[in-house]
């Protein structure tokens, strides 16, 4: 509600970047994404001139995977209504939801039928929570969660 918008491609940009430049190679990458509204902002000139927010997340979580970094997202109150569809003017995300955007940015992913939806108990890189009148905003198990599925990775250097 802070009417700045919501810009999903260039914070995954970003750290993609940073994971690149500044991570150990041994280390496992990992980007943990949380939105709770759909993508209608960006600091890049020619997607604001397109509108085509979405698609523009896709392909930064796109080239973060191609990367080989991992993609965890959590949508927190999205819903497939009206206010969370992507307003990309044409393309494959035209009138396509956040919570469709979501899913497909995370690494692995089956779409929970949109938001609200369960805390995530498919295992997947998904995680989807409802925001309604009087509930928790406390998302500490979500990030245990991915944070669990993270750890599970063979790859995983302990570090003391």
């Amino acid at each position: 509600s802070s009417g700045q918008g919501t810009d999903i491609a260039d914070p995954v940009r970003m750290a993609t970047y940073e994971l690149q430049k500044s991570s150990r190679p041994e280390a496992v990458k990992a980007i943990l994404l949380l939105s709770d509204g759909k993508p209608n902002n960006s600091a890049t000139p020619s997607v604001k001139q397109y509108d085509t927010y979405c698609a523009d997340a896709a392909k930064a979580a796109a080239e973060a995977k191609a990367a080989g970094i991992e993609i965890y997202t959590v949508g927190f109150g999205l819903n497939v209504e009206q206010d969370h569809i992507c307003q990309d003017l044409n393309g494959d995300w035209k009138d396509k939801s956040a919570p469709d955007l979501l899913a497909a940015m995370a690494t692995a992913s089956a779409n929970d039928n949109g938001c609200p939806g369960t805390e995530n108990d498919d295992g997947d890189n998904y995680f989807c929570l409802p925001k309604t009148s009087g509930a928790s905003t406390d998302l500490s198990e979500v990030f245990k969660k991915a944070v669990a599925q993270l750890a599970g990775h063979s790859r995983l250097v302990n570090v003391d």
